[in-house]
């Protein structure tokens, strides 16, 4: 599991660079002050500096699949097999920790980057059903909430599947 790697020019550039960068920027996806706050509290130095890159990239590309590497073996957006993407995204950065990304809309159709910072897990399910159970979590793929999308993926809950099966069955 290789961590990202910053370019050069930004490696040595402190929080304030990437945060003026942040609001000078036009981007589709807009960043909370929450976000960033949670940003700066992360202890890992390594892992900040590596988030705040990210989040640059995404937001001056304005895409949620920036151009970072090492990208993960599977790529940056986890997918399901039977119904494509799932418009969560990933990296790895030091040790064993991972960042995760999507966006959630609002009711003024505005989309907000939101992010994981955790463990690497041994399977991400539970993480991504519980992403997927954000009310205002948005999939930029299908353009659909993700609590109307769940139902379509893997990440439906257990009890649906059970009974989807036992309807079949009939």
């Amino acid at each position: 599991m290789n961590k990202v790697t910053i370019e050069e020019e930004l490696n040595n550039k402190d929080q304030q660079f990437f945060i003026k960068s942040f609001t000078k920027n036009k981007s589709k996806f807009n960043l909370s002050k929450d976000l960033l706050k949670f940003v700066n509290n992360i202890q890992n130095r390594g892992d900040r500096q590596i988030i705040y890159y990210v989040i640059y990239k995404i937001i001056t590309e304005n895409k949620l699949t920036p151009s970072i590497t090492p990208i993960p073996n599977r790529g940056l957006s986890f997918n399901d097999n039977s119904t494509g993407l799932l418009a969560i995204y990933h990296c790895h950065l030091y040790g064993d920790m991972v960042l995760i990304w999507y966006v959630t809309k609002d009711v003024n159709d505005n989309l907000h980057l939101e992010i994981e910072y955790t463990k690497h897990p041994v399977k991400y399910d539970n993480i991504l059903k519980n992403i997927y159970k954000n009310t205002d979590g948005w999939n930029t793929i299908t353009n659909q909430y993700f609590k109307d999308y769940r139902y379509n993926t893997y990440l439906k809950d257990h009890f649906i599947q059970r009974w989807f099966k036992f309807i079949k069955s009939l």
